[in-house]
């Protein structure tokens, strides 16, 4: 029996996937994942188009809290207070 490869794989389901440059300002990821609402996360390349990281939704929610609430207790504040 042969062994698929990665590309065997990325050929089946290449059109669902989403690269950006990894040097993209944080308003064109959260751009593309707004337009894109079934997506989970976006894949990060370089200039040279390899995969370097990949941010996800829950990525981006840990962010957020980290930089509205300092990351502590935060979370007990009015939205009011932000």
């Amino acid at each position: 029996m042969n062994k698929p490869f990665v590309t065997d794989v990325y050929k089946l389901h290449g059109s669902a996937t989403v690269s950006i440059s990894a040097d993209s300002s944080l308003e064109d990821l959260i751009g593309t994942l707004v337009r894109e609402s079934s997506l989970r996360g976006i894949f990060l390349v370089n200039s040279k188009q390899k995969l370097v990281g990949m941010v996800t939704r829950l990525d981006l929610i840990r962010w957020a809290h980290l930089n509205l609430t300092g990351g502590k207790e935060g979370h007990k504040l009015p939205i009011s207070e932000y």
